[in-house]
């Protein structure tokens, strides 16, 4: 795809662009009625709107800085850089915080850690058995996660036999410790001790090799062990055993950021915005950052995420921004969601729609619309892919009454689920999805502010602060039938 580059703005000799505030007849407002504007709010028709071209490519240079390490999620330190730029930028352009921090954690999956249980299958030619836990009792854990193997039979203070064989073992009178590594210096991959748990020491939770108890009842039954164990380590016929510690979700924690401004007379009304600020991080700790193929600079090990997404928190910023230290007061409340792990699947969104915070304004306040911006910031011959606009009715002339004459707008027929917009479109919540489309520096080291097309961004922000603003006095727009 061609691609245009960073220009010089052909606007007049300031930076700043002011579009005036539509104010909406009566008859054309979402709802009626309401509280009136408290005193210190700036009445609506003297109230101009500014954006700040400037700030926007500042915002930019520092959110895909080398120094914040690509703003992987599970890299707080760094991803907190993040976060703490977007909430002062938010609290000086005097948006308000949503409880007692612009900052709101949420829990995600973060794969998976070690139990303190393990697994036992038991395989009999066609027949394969999983052991309840409670009938596994650790004694040690190895550093082998899984163990598999035809297991040896073997007497309580021999060795051997044992090379590279799970061994089967009566239990130990004396020193159990000093077993398990007698075992494991012959080269035994895992022992199942057979007795009676209670009767040993307090389980070790580190040792050379896994080893596990079992009952005597258990190795009669259903391993077959009916025989005394032999000095020599005897084959158990037609058996294989599996022993596998067990494994639990391990979650992690990160924080959303999280901005607002109360509306006048529709509190209830909630327009939200949002953007992930996240991205992929580094080559050592990330995910999937790679180089380019045909990488000029394969010393540089880190994701900066330029367009994806410091385009798109960019935009949000300064629209916040904008309409923050304007003084503007809006009909309907609105919001300025920034959100972390959308990399690693959407969680911040999901948590927000699925389990917003009890505070203000979600405690009484239900969202009308979202609008979504994910990497916006490489506009080129194919123009701007406006997503979503299906969702509602009111869509389609809003946007061509928004958008600068400049901008060439593409209307997609699908919804992509692959951004934070997804889970308020799966709730019926008319969505737009604002994009520039994937390129060859999509999650790799080339994607960088250099690529980006600065005045083709402002456009861009220009087209959503313009239907943010008409969402903001009461544009209606009703929910497409589903």
């Amino acid at each position: 795809m061609s691609v245009y580059r960073a220009a010089p703005m052909s606007r007049a000799s300031s930076w700043t662009l002011a579009l005036s505030l539509i104010v909406l007849p009566a008859c054309e407002r979402g709802s009626a009625g309401g509280p009136a504007s408290p005193a210190d709010a700036t009445p609506a028709a003297q109230v101009n709107v500014a954006l700040d071209p400037q700030r926007l490519v500042e915002d930019i240079e520092v959110l895909a800085d080398d120094g914040w390490a690509g703003r992987f999620t599970k890299d707080l330190e760094h991803l907190s850089l993040a976060a703490n730029y977007i909430a002062k930028s938010h609290e000086a352009a005097g948006l308000r915080p949503v409880g007692d921090s612009f900052l709101v954690d949420f829990e995600y999956p973060a794969g998976k850690k070690p139990g303190d249980g393990f697994y036992l299958w038991l395989e009999r030619e066609a027949d394969t058995v999983q052991l309840p836990e409670a009938e596994v009792v650790p004694a040690f854990f190895g550093p082998r996660r899984a163990v598999v193997g035809p297991p040896v039979w073997v007497a309580a203070d021999s060795v051997d036999g044992v090379k590279g064989r799970p061994v089967l073992t009566p239990a130990p009178s004396g020193d159990l410790p000093a077993r398990i590594k007698a075992l494991a210096d012959a080269g035994a991959s895992a022992v199942l001790l057979v007795g009676d748990a209670s009767s040993a020491a307090a389980p070790v939770t580190e040792g050379p090799i896994s080893a596990a108890f079992i009952s005597p009842q258990t190795a009669r039954e259903t391993l077959g062990i009916v025989t005394d164990a032999p000095r020599k380590a005897a084959e158990v016929a037609n058996l294989k055993v599996s022993l596998t510690r067990s494994e639990v979700d391990k979650t992690g924690t990160a924080p959303n950021v999280l901005a607002w401004i109360e509306g006048s007379e529709h509190p209830e009304e909630i327009v939200l915005l949002g953007a992930h600020y996240d991205h992929i991080g580094t080559k050592e700790f990330g995910t999937f950052c790679r180089g380019p193929s045909d990488d000029a600079d394969p010393d540089d090990a880190i994701c900066n995420g330029a367009d994806d997404n410091a385009s798109g928190t960019s935009v949000l910023m300064n629209i916040a921004r904008a309409m923050g230290s304007s003084g503007y007061r809006p009909k309907r409340t609105i919001v300025f969601a920034s959100f972390a792990a959308e990399e690693l699947g959407l969680h911040g969104s999901r948590a927000l729609a699925e389990h917003p915070p009890a505070a203000a304004p979600f405690s009484s306040g239900t969202v009308v619309a979202m609008l979504n911006m994910d990497m916006v910031g490489r506009l080129g011959e194919e123009g701007l892919q406006v997503g979503g606009e299906k969702t509602s009715a009111a869509w389609p002339a809003l946007i061509a009454a928004e958008a600068p004459a400049s901008l060439k707008i593409v209307h997609p027929a699908s919804v992509t689920g692959r951004s934070d917009h997804a889970h308020w479109y799966r709730m019926g919540v008319p969505v737009l999805f604002f994009f520039t489309g994937l390129h060859d520096d999509y999650h790799r080291t080339s994607d960088e502010l250099s690529t980006l097309n600065l005045e083709g961004m402002t456009g861009i922000a220009e087209l959503i602060l313009g239907v943010t603003l008409a969402l903001a006095e009461g544009a209606p727009v009703p929910p497409a039938p589903r």
